[in-house]
């Protein structure tokens, strides 16, 4: 059975008393990701070290280009934590993180506060599927991964869902253009005229 990283992994007594058995299946979650999970299989590899494991995640999208070695996870059935572990290796080449990009870049959760606020007060119980849609564009596009261009997509997506996969759109063509849009409005002489800097706080954008 085919696996995407290696790690050294401890169950809690609780769980351990119930001597699972593998594959164990259960919900992926890294400290560098928060509020991100995701499904995953532990497999106990052959002839392996005490705590030794090999991990397959069942939803690898997210994750593509995210992983490297030290990064520390929790696995968790029903909502209780029933393991902890380390990351030692990525086996799936299509996981690994360049050691040049840090995660918090690649992690919505991680950027300025205003930036969730407003997705949160804008998209209401879309939320989630709007914080999924920018994730990914983060994760594919390393000239999207800043807060300014965050806000320009939320700004012109304004609470609606389809306005806001146009202004995501928008971005992977020419960022510049998203920027054009959400930062300028056009003069009475025809000319761009900038009227907010979302380099800023939305709060202090004007």
């Amino acid at each position: 059975m085919s696996y995407d990283f290696e790690a050294e992994c401890r169950f809690t007594s609780a769980f351990a008393k119930t001597r699972p058995s593998f594959p164990v299946l259960a919900a992926l979650a890294f400290e560098a990701y928060p509020a991100i999970e995701t499904r995953c299989q532990l497999l106990r590899p052959p002839a392996a070290k005490p705590g030794m494991l090999h991990v397959q995640i069942l939803a690898q999208q997210f994750f593509a280009g995210r992983l490297a070695p030290e990064m520390v996870f929790t696995c968790k059935q029903a909502g209780q934590a029933v393991a902890r572990g380390v990351l030692t290796k990525v086996e799936n080449p299509a996981l690994l993180r360049d050691p040049k990009i840090h995660p918090a870049s690649l992690n919505l959760n991680r950027y300025p506060v205003d930036i969730l606020v407003r997705l949160r007060a804008d998209f209401g119980v879309r939320a989630s599927l709007v914080h999924q849609r920018l994730q990914v564009l983060l994760g594919e596009r390393p000239d999207c991964r800043s807060p300014r261009i965050v806000r320009a997509i939320l700004h012109l997506g304004s609470g609606d869902v389809d306005a806001l996969d146009e202004a995501i759109e928008l971005a992977r063509i020419d960022y510049r253009d998203l920027l054009l849009q959400a930062e300028y409005t056009t003069g009475a002489d025809g000319e761009p005229t900038h009227v907010r800097d979302l380099s800023q706080p939305f709060d202090d954008a004007a």
